[in-house]
């Protein structure tokens, strides 16, 4: 046989598992039911009629025992009229009973709640009698007012808490309203509570409380708070809807602290209308201030004076150093514009490196100047940055002021700015670092500026620039011993435009690097071209702008091209001036040091033209020092800059290194530098500067032959009309 195999316990709960526990609850609940029902006054009315009707026949049968025989037919008649008038008046008894006790317990579930809500809102609540003084407060009261219950209870509540005297009267009148009116009375604005803990701002509500309940038939009316009459900071009010006609016996004071709310809207407000990283005002509250004061100019009654403020070269100090000491910089820098204005001027960020002043009351140029003056004075300074991983630095920076006048240049906000704008530019072109008002010829200047800006984006795409070389000749022997390459742009026309032309353009947009590694490029390129044509190569000077030797690209473009040409790097030889030394030193220094590892020469250009040019040559190392033309041009007539020559040859040489003089225009000059032992001379006296095929024939006759460099006769230099007052007037 086979055992039959058990089958598994079913997951589905049987009818009987299901009825077992259902079973026990109805045994466990029916007393409780039972207890429940007996417990109700018509139950107990009638189970007491029930039982004395009992009762009452056992009585009358002892009555009969004692001989105190009653006849049975008239007891009979009144004992049920009896007891159903026992059973009704213990049921209401016992009914009204019962009502009190719900009604204790609800109102102590009611007054329980009310507790609870009271201590657990964060609105201050205050209960006042007919005479103002405090009964009650909630402990978000207490901690608003910072004073515990016991030390106010009793107090008026106008008189014990720290109103100001205008604040307390309108409370007192908030109070005074909400007893007469009837009505709910809300302090059209906020009031100030002045606790040890600080200054609090606080709505208040006052509601009425009433004697009396609300009847039955009374008709009631929604409570409202009405906007309209929010005005001038009155009370305003709303029917309550337990107002029925009884007599207010108190106040309740409803105090919202608005403190958080108030500051958080007035710095919504203030960043809406100030810049967050100066905190000065933007271009929205400037707009509406100059708004303001132009019609006050068109009206007569005052002069203003717009002056437009651009940093100049910030770019390198953002780009080099970083956002952060740049920002560092932008505040510095509106302090110290700041501290040279009135309380009533205004001074507002504009946006990036710009910021703009407004003057009101300017009635003489002549201050306003003064006032451009003293804040290009002090924004000058140099700066000193904090810097997180390294030495702490120190930076200048410069700015352009444009200046433009109402009524006299115009009485519209936006004009005045764009031609305080113009102005500032025209202030950059001619060098930066001053200021200029606006003149009537500088919009047709302006539009000039820009289409210059776009020829110049495609003139690199269209091979427009080229370089001229300029001889520079040892004045011991007249052979040819370097050259510089100066850039020149063709026009359409075939004329030649000098850099001074257009460079103050190229500086500031980012095309000065283009063009720059484009010269650096040509250069090494074209002596690779006189190599391959059999010709003796002389070093080549390069100059680069302060903002190339803030790039770190300007050692891979000067590496790339050497090993793509491959050119000795010692023909190569890179100028730098004092001005760019005087924008990073410690970049400028680790720059040079690199150059000079790859064996690229470095000459100091301009020397002397900067301020602080011995410690220039104490930080870092040059190969080659140039005086600079404006020395060199009157040292036959001046002994002044004669004296600089000569004291700039005997430094270079104490430290072991030789001297150029550029400029060198008359045999006069020539013969100074030559006695007092300068190395090398650059000018027109030797050659103008040419283009490579001319150089090329230069260098086959006059250094493959040994020949000395022949001298022209005195030649001044060749001026050209430099468009768009570039030029310094």
């Amino acid at each position: 046989m086979t055992a039959r195999r058990p089958s598994p316990p079913s997951a589905e709960p049987t009818a009987a598992a299901t009825a077992a526990p259902a079973a026990t609850s109805l045994r466990q609940a029916w007393p409780a039911r039972l207890w429940r029902i007996a417990r109700r006054p018509w139950v107990i009315a009638i189970t007491t009629m029930v039982l004395t009707e009992l009762a009452i026949e056992p009585l009358l049968f002892v009555f009969d025992d004692w001989g105190l025989s009653l006849s049975p037919t008239p007891a009979r008649a009144w004992v049920p009229a009896i007891m159903l008038t026992l059973g009704i008046a213990l049921a209401v008894l016992l009914t009204r009973n019962r009502e009190l006790r719900l009604a204790r317990r609800a109102l102590r579930q009611e007054r329980n709640r009310a507790a609870a809500t009271l201590q657990a809102i964060t609105d201050g609540v205050m209960t006042v009698d007919a005479a103002d003084r405090l009964r009650y407060l909630n402990p978000s009261a207490e901690r608003l007012c910072n004073l515990a219950a016991p030390q106010l209870l009793g107090l008026s509540v106008v008189q014990a808490l720290p109103w100001p005297a205008a604040d307390a009267q309108a409370l007192a009148e908030a109070l005074a309203r909400c007893r007469r009116s009837r009505r709910v009375v809300e302090v059209g604005h906020t009031l100030q509570l002045s606790t040890d803990a600080g200054e609090r701002r606080v709505q208040v509500v006052a509601s009425p409380v009433f004697e009396q309940t609300p009847a039955k038939d009374a008709v009631t009316r929604p409570a409202s708070l009405l906007p309209a009459e929010r005005q001038h900071g009155r009370p305003v009010d709303s029917r309550l809807p337990t107002d029925q006609g009884g007599r207010v016996i108190a106040v309740v004071l409803a105090l919202s602290d608005m403190t958080e709310q108030i500051a958080n809207a007035e710095r919504l407000q203030r960043d809406a209308t100030h810049d967050a990283l100066t905190g000065l005002p933007n271009r929205a509250l400037l707009s509406d201030r100059l708004q303001q004061a132009v019609l006050a100019a068109q009206a007569g009654h005052r002069h203003v004076a717009v002056l437009f403020i651009d940093l100049d070269r910030f770019k390198r100090i953002n780009d080099s150093l970083g956002h952060r000491q740049g920002d560092a910089v932008l505040r510095t820098v509106a302090q110290r514009l700041q501290r040279c204005l009135r309380a009533h001027d205004t001074l507002a960020r504009w946006g990036g490196d710009e910021f703009v002043v407004l003057l009101e009351d300017a009635h003489d140029r002549e201050v306003v100047a003064a006032r451009a003056a003293q804040m290009i004075d002090a924004v000058i300074r140099e700066i000193r940055i904090e810097a997180e991983d390294a030495a702490a630095i120190e930076v200048a920076c410069g700015c352009s002021v444009g200046i433009a006048m109402a009524p006299h240049d115009g009485c519209a906000a936006d004009a005045l700015l764009a031609m305080a704008d113009t102005a500032m530019y025209r202030g950059k072109a001619r060098g930066g670092r001053r200021f200029e008002f606006y003149a009537s010829e500088m919009p047709a200047w302006t539009r000039e500026w820009l289409a210059l800006e776009t020829r110049l984006r495609h003139a690199l795409d269209q091979n427009s620039f080229v370089l001229h070389y300029q001889p520079q000749v040892d004045l011991r022997s007249g052979q040819v011993v370097g050259l510089e390459a100066l850039l020149r742009w063709r026009q359409p026309d075939g004329t030649l435009w000098r850099p001074a032309r257009f460079l103050p353009v190229t500086e500031e947009t980012s095309l000065i690097l283009h063009i720059g590694e484009w010269v650096v490029r040509e250069a090494i390129g074209q002596l690779a071209r006189w190599r391959s044509q059999g010709l003796p190569l002389v070093p080549v000077s390069v100059n680069v702008s302060t903002r190339q030797c803030l790039d770190r690209r300007l050692v891979s473009v000067v590496g790339q091209a050497l090993a793509e040409h491959h050119v000795a790097p010692g023909l190569l030889k890179i100028e730098v001036t004092e001005s760019t030394a005087m924008a990073d030193l410690g970049q400028l220094r680790s720059l040079l040091a690199e150059l000079r590892e790859m064996g690229v020469q470095v000459s100091m250009d301009d020397f002397g033209t900067g301020f602080s040019s011995l410690s220039h040559l104490k930080n870092f190392r040059v190969d080659q020092i140039k005086i600079d033309p404006s020395f060199v041009r009157d040292i036959s007539r001046d002994p002044n800059g004669a004296a600089i020559v000569r004291a700039t040859i005997a430094l270079a040489h104490g430290l072991g290194l030789p001297v150029v003089a550029e400029g060198v225009e008359s045999e006069e000059q020539r013969q100074f530098l030559a006695e007092h032992d300068c190395d090398i001379a650059q000018g027109y006296l030797y050659a103008q500067a040419q283009d490579s095929t001319t150089i090329a024939a230069l260098l086959r006759e006059r250094v493959a032959g040994g020949l000395p460099m022949s001298r022209a006769r005195s030649l001044p230099a060749p001026t050209e009309p430099a468009p768009l007052g570039l030029l310094p007037a």
